[in-house]
């Protein structure tokens, strides 16, 4: 494993010219030698992603810290698996509160939690959420604020969820 020793602490090397420390802050020596801190933006689910140039010709991707940080400590994620945050709190980027796991592991997860998108919700308010939309007049934009829920949870209800 590759490391700088830095201000912040030890950087651990994730890809070539991306760092990242146990707790999960990203740094990049793309354009110096310096290790520059890059600010992570936030997805609508909280999950922090940071955007990453792979190459020198200049195409770039999104990567979430917890990838970048997994890389660094654990090594690829393994085909069929998800990164699961083990106390439930999807900004706690730290390695110990990461792990490879199945789809069924990190649902389980969720519900353990109450950070899955239905756990806030009865059956009864899915199917009224489901009923109202399909009835037309109402959008999903609205149906969200309605439920205290975000707009992606309202399109997997009535895009996903089967009642």
């Amino acid at each position: 494993m590759k490391t700088l020793n830095h201000e912040a602490g030890t950087l651990y090397q994730a890809l070539p010219n991306y760092w990242v420390t146990e707790t999960g802050e990203v740094y990049s020596t793309k354009v110096s030698q310096t290790p520059r801190r890059m600010k992570p933006g936030i997805k609508n689910d909280g999950r922090k992603l940071v955007q990453v140039y792979l190459s020198n010709d200049g195409t770039h991707k999104q990567l979430h810290v917890h990838d970048l940080v997994m890389l660094a400590f654990v090594g690829e994620k393994p085909e069929g698996l998800v990164i699961r945050h083990l106390d439930g709190n999807n900004q706690n980027n730290h390695k110990d509160n990461l792990c490879y796991g199945t789809r069924s592991e990190n649902l389980h997860d969720m519900v353990r939690h109450g950070t899955h998108p239905l756990a806030k919700l009865t059956s009864q308010q899915v199917k009224d959420i489901q009923t109202s939309y399909n009835k037309g007049g109402i959008t999903q934009r609205q149906l969200a604020r309605e439920y205290g829920l975000s707009q992606a949870t309202v399109w997997w209800i009535l895009h996903k969820e089967k009642i």
